[in-house]
């Protein structure tokens, strides 16, 4: 006997590079189920394969979908202490995996996509669950990771005929994969490379690049002085530069030049990753960069030189440059 299936769409694509473009899915989801379109999220996607019949499934969860990683003791008794968790919070498992590669000697990962029986708050779930993990007894050494999945473009992203890969360097990998670990999930990393000199006016505005960098969804990157330690070495800094996704090259007052010339090779590094950079520059100092040809000419968004550059409401105030900036990264990242 064999399955029959409705089939309410059929077209031919070409893939491109590994991508389908001008798929019209979307579309064609909202025409035929315009009823029930709205209860998904069209934005999440949750991917198996079957391997025997070579076919692909795609499944839209509902809204308020999380991806848990779990790890546990190896022991008995451990998953169901694990899925009696998702139970009290109304969560339908989709996929689920079990393995121990990546784990600690005796312990193994559950990796669990979970979408709610209902339509609920992203972060009063993932807090709710959380709760529940957190208060299993402590012999299945629970440690756990919460968020709202993966983006694809980064995961599977192929490599393009004519695109150049810079790797990172065995020298340092391990540093950069131990520094990737301590990152927030869901937050862009920016590199903030400038000057360590004392000043009360360049340490608020360090901190303004801070606070606004946190307020629009990333986490500032700075490779700072070790306690007792009066410089950073090589591998800190390069480490921390190959984690982030994009970089602020601070020019700005102080003792000594604006623009030194270790931001010029901070930002010719970042730049060689390919990665998006803005120089943020103070007013009265654009002229520092004129000693660096390759800096000559550079479009660098100038901030007052006067309390005006800390007020939200000034057009070229440090919030004003950093939103917009941070708001064409996330464009351009999703």
């Amino acid at each position: 006997m064999t399955e029959s299936h409705h089939i309410v769409w059929q077209d031919v694509y070409q893939v491109e590079h590994g991508w389908i473009n001008e798929l019209e899915w979307r579309q064609r989801i909202i025409e035929h189920y315009p009823s029930t379109h709205n209860l998904v999220d069209l934005n999440k996607l949750v991917v198996s394969a079957d391997t025997e019949k070579r076919i692909l499934r795609y499944v839209f969860p509902k809204k308020g979908v999380i991806f848990a990683k779990i790890e546990h003791a190896d022991i008995p008794g451990a998953f169901n202490a694990m899925t009696d968790c998702f139970i009290k919070c109304k969560l339908n498992i989709l996929s689920a995996s079990l393995t121990r590669g990546g784990a600690k000697p005796h312990n193994a990962i559950l990796n669990a996509i979970c979408e709610p029986e209902q339509e609920q708050n992203y972060e009063q779930l993932k807090s709710k669950l959380e709760d529940y993990l957190t208060h299993l007894d402590p012999k299945y050494r629970i440690r756990k990771i919460i968020h709202q999945g993966e983006n694809a473009a980064q995961t599977i992203y192929p490599r393009h005929p004519d695109e150049y890969v810079a790797r990172v360097p065995n020298t340092i990998r391990p540093v950069v994969q131990e520094y990737q670990k301590q990152l927030p999930h869901g937050k862009i990393p920016i590199f903030i490379s400038r000057r360590f000199i004392p000043g009360a006016r360049l340490n608020r505005i360090v901190e303004r690049i801070r606070n606004v960098l946190k307020e629009n969804g990333c986490i500032p990157i700075e490779a700072e002085p070790e306690p007792g330690l009066f410089n950073v070495t090589h591998i800190q800094v390069s480490s921390k530069m190959w984690v982030s996704k994009a970089g602020i090259v601070l020019v700005a007052g102080g003792e000594g030049d604006a623009f030194s010339m270790n931001l010029v090779h901070e930002a010719g590094f970042l730049q060689g990753q390919g990665k998006d950079v803005l120089i943020l520059v103070e007013e009265g100092f654009g002229e520092e960069m004129i000693k660096w040809s390759n800096a000559f000419g550079v479009v660098a968004p100038h901030f007052p030189n006067n309390d005006s550059a800390f007020d939200p409401d000034t057009p070229n105030s440090i919030d004003k440059q950093l939103i917009r900036w941070v708001a064409y990264l996330k464009r351009k990242i999703e």
